[in-house]
């Protein structure tokens, strides 16, 4: 799946072929500002076209999204923020990460993700 940003997929089949194969996505997103990076991850997602329902997928990375609010009720201060956060509703995603990845003197950010389209296939235990 050829885009600009910086993405690398791959599939995982399972012995059993019955249950759904795991897409995975590495991603790098270069700064904060950066609308197209994000729109070129938008552009992968809808590349995968009906794989995205029809396997689980798993999009982790460094997003640099330090303004968004992961609460229960996502919220943002910027329009990358923004485009971010439409992404994952567009694509019904869910964000994993509740704990900050990046703490630097007084600031601590979620800046790592982990996102899937299964909360199911997701454990929490550490």
């Amino acid at each position: 799946m050829d885009t600009d940003c910086e993405i690398i997929w791959t599939q995982c089949q399972l012995a059993d072929k019955k249950t759904k194969s795991l897409l995975f996505g590495s991603y790098y997103r270069p700064n904060s500002s950066n609308v197209t990076s994000l729109n070129e991850l938008d552009a992968s997602l809808l590349k995968l076209g009906n794989s995205v329902h029809k396997n689980n997928i798993i999009v982790s990375g460094d997003f640099n999204a330090p303004d968004i609010e992961w609460n229960s009720e996502y919220s943002s201060q910027s329009p990358a923020s923004d485009r971010l956060l439409e992404i994952i509703e567009d694509h019904d995603l869910s964000q994993h990460v509740r704990e900050p990845t990046r703490r630097d003197r007084n600031t601590r950010n979620i800046l790592d993700l982990i996102l899937s389209n299964n909360s199911n296939i997701i454990s929490r235990k550490c």
